[in-house]
């Protein structure tokens, strides 16, 4: 007997491992999907361009206080006045451009990846700024805070992907570091707690992203729901056209434009549901709609009630609407009941007009209803159809 425990421990501890490794580079490159990439682009533009706004302001509060704090000593402080000149500047400049972006859908849609750039180097050149500024502090002996209020503002309200965030602030934190080192060897800084706070601020933009990530897929998978059974709300589950609340919707814009409307139904209806069954009715009633979607715009057919139909198309021609007809007449002519001399026919009838007012919608409506019991008449006066045998129906 062979005892392969021990290979089975080996081979869990290998999964275990791959397992551990899958996770790590899940969490460093997580997997989102282009769609939740793009609204992660568009809510940092909009993040960025208050952050870049508000930047601005502040900057040009404190420019106003340390003016008149400095008035006599100006003269001295002409690289703290640039520098903050500049950061004003910068920001004001990102501001508007973003703000130019977020007015437009067009913009917003179409070059988000160029604005994804923008932010890195918005927040590159901030960064560098905050460094200088810092180092200035730390020679004249005061608080260097500027560098790390950049990097917690960041983190705080910009959703950045964990590797290029892990890159930025691994890069801001080493150069800081070198540049203080050779002052004084960073005898005044805790080189532990300046390094742990590179990796919480970078913990937290991961983690920020991750759950800006799920938020946005979890309303995505709910806005699908909610189009889907919107969809299904404003559509008969039989034929597969719209309803009468997709028409009643439809109906809206109807006011000011022209058009045409036909009612149509299936001539002897009821008699072939009697003699061949309902089942078979539907089945009659699935093909007709079909070659309905097939002859007019799939939004502009809606069944009616029964075995009656409703087309409404805007702007179309009578010539081209009646082309439509035919086509569609012609194809349920194609449909033939077995064991039967029957066939289907459609009776219908159309008008146009150019209402404005949802009562002359609904008379256009009831002239169009006029005109399929006109043609009805004529089918029956032509057409004396005799049924013969029961039997299955099929189609």
């Amino acid at each position: 007997m062979i005892d392969d425990s021990g290979s089975g421990k080996v081979g869990d501890l290998t999964d275990r491992k791959h397992s551990l490794y899958r996770k790590i580079a899940d969490w460093i490159h997580p997997q989102v999907p282009k769609e939740v990439f793009r609204e992660i682009i568009k809510s940092n533009v909009c993040n960025l361009q208050w952050i870049a706004a508000a930047v601005s302001i502040l900057e040009m509060f404190i420019l106003v206080l340390y003016t008149i704090r400095q008035a006599d000593h100006l003269a001295d402080e002409l690289d703290s006045l640039f520098s903050v000149l500049f950061c004003i500047v910068l920001s004001i400049a990102v501001a508007v451009h973003l703000s130019k972006v977020t007015r437009s859908e067009e913009l917003l849609e179409q070059k988000l990846y160029r604005e994804r750039g923008v932010l890195i180097a918005y927040y590159t050149v901030l960064m560098i700024w905050g460094m200088a500024a810092s180092y200035r502090h730390y020679v004249a002996g005061e608080q260097m805070i500027t560098f790390f209020i950049v990097e917690v503002v960041f983190a705080s309200f910009v959703s950045m992907e964990p590797m290029i965030s892990f890159i930025l602030l691994l890069t801001g934190h080493t150069i800081f570091f070198y540049m203080i080192f050779m002052i004084d060897g960073a005898c005044r800084l805790n080189i532990l707690n300046y390094f742990a706070l590179g990796v919480l601020l970078w913990l937290g933009m991961t983690l920020h992203y991750r759950i800006l990530a799920r938020q946005i897929s979890q309303r995505q998978v709910v806005e699908h729901l909610n189009r889907q059974l919107n969809e299904l709300s404003l559509t008969d589950p039989l034929t597969g056209i719209g309803n009468r609340l997709a028409l009643k919707s439809k109906l809206k814009s109807v006011p000011g434009c022209h058009v045409t409307v036909m009612m149509a139904d299936i001539d002897h209806f009821k008699e072939v549901n009697d003699t061949f069954g309902h089942e078979a009715g539907d089945q009659i009633l699935t093909r007709v709609s079909e070659y309905l979607r097939q002859s007019f715009p799939r939004d502009c057919c809606f069944r009616y009630g029964g075995d009656e139909f409703l087309v409404l198309m805007q702007d179309i021609s009578e010539e081209e609407f009646n082309r439509r007809r035919n086509q569609w007449l012609s194809r349920i002519s194609q449909i033939e009941l077995p064991e039967s001399s029957m066939t289907i026919s459609c009776s219908s009838g159309y008008i146009t007009g150019s209402p404005q007012t949802d009562i002359e919608v609904q008379e256009l409506i009831r002239d169009a209803d006029l005109a399929l019991y006109c043609d009805k008449k004529n089918h029956h006066e032509m057409n004396n159809m005799q049924f013969s045998g029961g039997g299955d129906l099929s189609i």
